[in-house]
């Protein structure tokens, strides 16, 4: 009966603190040699608990039959990177391509990659076809904007979905931790563009979006955003590698391409030329030069 009455009463003063973690336990749960991404170490900046629960206990949400956003990059990650292997192989440019061209393209892309998207869910129902008819149009008006960004600069792609880590195209990068024990980091870089210039080879990292984004430097000093800059330290660190060309690289940036179809606001009518430079402003990226 006491035992009953004390843990009745004892939940009165109980207090819900977190409390960190023995280090055995810690070593149990992550081991000696941690292999993580570079969102992983957001995420634990962001919210060590988070990371706790997501790579700790390994919880994972419930799978739900329903097209998301990250389903969506997915599938515009996929496109864009199907398009430029379509290109490298029929040994096309990019600034070559015309409007019917990114159109056939950006079909073909969608075409194929749809029936892997979630269980087939773009192939369900009438809604869902007319959504991959819109998701078609952002990839071929986001395949005509890079073929303008091509003809008007003199960076070139040299590396789509490049990967770094084991049995990748790249090292990955591995340092130790404080406690002896050591991290390597892995991941796959959207595309990697080069340019050569007075100063000699420049590398840059272009990462595409399927929503608006902007490097805040408040966020990198914080480790809440460190993805990109990451991103562009590996390519220079092995930039000899990638290029296999003994010279080396310099840093040229890091930039945020926005994946849409935007629609333009007007007060006036205006001719077809006009609203595709407007769309074209719309394309602006945002990043660090």
């Amino acid at each position: 009966m006491e035992l009953i009455q004390w843990k009745v009463l004892s939940s009165l003063f109980y207090q819900n603190e977190a409390k960190r973690l023995t280090k055995k336990t810690s070593q149990r749960l992550y081991g000696k040699h941690i292999q993580a991404s570079v969102s992983r170490m957001e995420k634990f900046e962001a919210c060590p608990y988070a990371h706790f629960a997501s790579h700790g206990l390994k919880l994972k949400e419930r799978k739900v039959f329903k097209l998301a956003a990250p389903d969506i990059g997915e599938l515009f990650h996929a496109a864009l990177k199907m398009i430029s292997d379509e290109l490298r192989g029929g040994q096309k440019e990019w600034k070559n391509l015309t409007r019917k061209d990114c159109q056939q393209l950006s079909t073909a892309a969608v075409h194929e990659l749809a029936p892997r998207l979630q269980n087939e869910i773009l192939l369900s129902s009438n809604r869902h076809h007319y959504l991959t008819h819109k998701l078609q149009q952002i990839i071929e008006r986001a395949s005509l904007v890079l073929s303008e960004h091509a003809k008007m600069s003199g960076f070139v792609p040299v590396g789509l979905e490049l990967g770094f880590g084991p049995s990748a195209e790249l090292p990955s990068m591995q340092f130790t931790l404080p406690n002896g024990h050591t991290m390597e980091l892995v991941g796959r870089i959207d595309r990697v563009d080069k340019a050569e210039s007075s100063k000699g080879l420049l590398l840059r990292i272009v990462d595409y979006k399927s929503s608006d984004k902007a490097l805040n430097l408040v966020e990198v000093y914080y480790g809440l955003s460190l993805q990109i800059l990451a991103y562009l330290d590996i390519v220079v660190t092995y930039a000899e590698q990638l290029l296999h060309d003994n010279r080396g690289a310099l840093p040229a940036g890091v930039l945020y391409f926005h994946v849409h179809n935007p629609m333009i606001n007007s007060t006036k009518a205006l001719q077809p030329d006009q609203i595709e430079a407007e769309i074209f402003k719309k394309f602006k990226m945002k990043g660090l030069l």
